[in-house]
């Protein structure tokens, strides 16, 4: 196995979603034609054509080469195939990841795998220029906030049945899926949590909820109450997790955020009326001010949780493990709230943590394939990489690192267990263009908590741009 590692991008954790949106738009300035031959899958050929000037490519051209300088030539440990591989993360992925890798080439004898690492920073944008190149690795690591714009555009290979699924539930197993097929299989889940401080709780005599049973008036009133009890400067709740909540709050009441043709699920008037109930929260004391929201939300190190600073924050459960780390307190996993008062209502869904994807481009889709088969339902993979591609989405697998995890990853495990039979319904698949959605939530949001727009004329301007962005 070879391993190119590159840094992280300079400059610390910048927003997620403003990385993914910057990419985005640099993958629908290119011109590059992908064809799927019709003899593979018993798909027909797709072709997909994207803009960049002369001068782009030249830029990305020369990128490509220094991508490409990382030891092309070296097959001295006679293997005959080279199956390069790309994934983001952190040194202890990476690391969980190459043992995995080792495991696969011991079985596959004569195929070498040649890992691409690149912090999470800046690593779709270097995965734009690979694809504009016509350079992509073989197997991908992407997330479904992008898995529709690269599908769309004939750049991913589609699966079909190539990856076993059958230990997946229902909802895990459509992951990756989109009108056209399968493009991609979850690494790992995740799901929507309210991770809680146990010691601000008890310091304030207030109960920890019943995460079965608690509504949004629930939340709210909980936390303005400890805010109220507590010490100074110290609040409830984190803000919502913006797009996210919001996206439960709509699944809660029957609607979804996207329909199965990708328009918006939703109007300016469900929008309005979360807005409101955001409004409610900062007004009442429940969350912090504006001002302070915008410091907590830089890192996630920086939260109020994870600084002991608020009670409740609204995190993906695989975040448990850092906030534990960085508060030194006892975190526990809550259900976030439902409308009814009933956790089977919460309208919960998995969200995987990467999917992994093959380039339209690979020249070894067999080996593509058996790898990703390997990652997702072999138990030497389980082992290996634990929780840190997210909850194996495996239920055999699940089932075989339990013994192996402990502490906040055990909690995480457990969590994903318990609420697998209370999910809704699967979601529809994310169109091109939703990669902006949790970044301009977010924005709006903070407008209405900065006074600067009611949650009305925030509402009609978010659906707006929204419209505006899946009709490009």
């Amino acid at each position: 196995m070879r391993v190119d590692m590159r840094p992280a991008y300079p400059g610390g954790d910048v927003d997620t979603s403003n990385r993914l949106l910057r990419a985005q738009l640099t993958l629908r300035h290119l011109r590059v034609e992908y064809l799927t031959p019709s003899a593979e899958k018993g798909s027909a050929m797709r072709s997909a054509t994207m803009r960049l000037t002369a001068l782009a490519v030249a830029v990305l051209f020369a990128s490509s080469c220094g991508i490409m300088s990382a030891g092309d030539d070296d097959t001295a440990d006679g293997a005959t195939d080279v199956l390069r591989v790309s994934c983001f993360g952190n040194d202890q992925r990476i690391q969980r990841v190459e043992t995995a890798i080792a495991a696969f080439e011991e079985a596959n004898d004569g195929v070498e795998v040649q890992l691409e690492c690149t912090g999470f920073a800046n690593y779709f944008d270097k995965l734009a220029t690979q694809f504009a190149a016509r350079d992509a690795p073989d197997v991908v690591m992407l997330n479904s906030q992008v898995l529709g714009e690269y599908a769309e555009r004939g750049a991913l290979h589609e699966l079909g049945d190539s990856v076993d699924t059958s230990k997946f539930s229902e909802v895990a197993a459509a992951e990756g899926t989109t009108a056209d097929g399968r493009f991609g299989v979850a690494a790992g889940l995740n799901t929507m949590t309210v991770l809680a401080n146990r010691e601000i709780f008890d310091a304030a005599g207030v109960e920890l909820p019943d995460d079965s049973t608690w509504t949004w008036d629930q939340y709210a009133t909980l936390a303005a109450t400890i805010t109220g009890q507590g010490a100074e400067n110290l609040y409830g709740s984190d803000a919502p997790n913006f797009g996210p909540a919001f996206e439960l709050w709509l699944r809660q009441q029957g609607s979804e955020m996207f329909t199965e043709d990708g328009e918006l699920g939703f109007t300016a008037s469900d929008v309005t009326d979360f807005f409101v109930y955001v409004q409610g929260l900062a007004q009442s004391g429940a969350i912090p001010p504006a001002s302070i929201i915008t410091e907590q939300q830089e890192a996630l190190e920086q939260s109020g949780v994870a600084t002991n600073k608020d009670a409740m924050g609204w995190f993906w459960n695989s975040a448990i493990g850092a906030v534990s780390k960085a508060s030194g307190a006892d975190i526990v996993i809550l259900r976030p709230p439902s409308a009814t008062g009933s956790s089977a209502d919460a309208g919960l869904f998995f969200k995987p943590d990467s999917l992994w994807t093959i380039s339209g481009d690979a020249e070894h889709k067999d080996h593509a394939e058996a790898f990703i088969d390997f990652m997702v339902n072999s138990t030497e993979a389980g082992l290996a990489t634990l929780t840190s591609l997210g909850i194996p989405a495996n239920s055999d697998v699940r089932a075989a690192i339990a013994a192996e995890v402990t502490g906040s990853d055990k909690v995480s495990l457990e969590y994903i267990d318990e609420i697998s039979d209370e999910l809704g319904p699967q979601r529809p698949a994310l169109p091109s263009g939703a990669g902006i959605v949790d970044t301009t939530f977010h924005r709006f949001a903070m407008e209405v908590l900065f006074d600067r727009l009611t949650p009305d004329a925030a509402a009609g301007q978010l659906v707006e741009e929204l419209d505006a962005a899946l009709e490009k």
